[in-house]
């Protein structure tokens, strides 16, 4: 099954329709299934286009992108830094989400 929701895929798989391979921010604190990290890790980039120079809001956001990375559930880290949880069935693997790389 394919989803345009990111957020979806988890739920999807955590309600015991498969496994799925998502992003670790689409997966949420409190995810009732299991948590999975790839190994060897898989990282992925991130980054911010502007047609000009950035509004202040936007320029806040992208300095908040770089310094902080991307925002992952402290109990989603924990379960991906056991190597997984065996809570649930399913599973969401999860690509890592560094600190995302120069924005512009």
């Amino acid at each position: 099954m394919r989803t345009s929701v990111t957020t979806a895929a988890p739920q999807l798989a955590a309600a015991g329709l498969g496994i799925a391979v998502c992003p670790v921010s689409a997966v949420s604190d409190g995810f009732p299934g299991a948590v999975r990290p790839f190994s060897p890790r898989w990282i992925r980039q991130l980054v911010a286009v502007t047609s000009g120079e950035p509004d202040p809001l936007v320029a806040r956001f992208i300095g908040n992108l770089r310094s902080h990375g991307v925002r992952v559930p402290r109990g989603v880290r924990a379960r991906l830094a056991e190597g997984g949880s065996s809570a649930g069935g399913s599973s969401a693997g999860g690509s890592s989400a560094g600190t995302p790389g120069p924005s512009s």
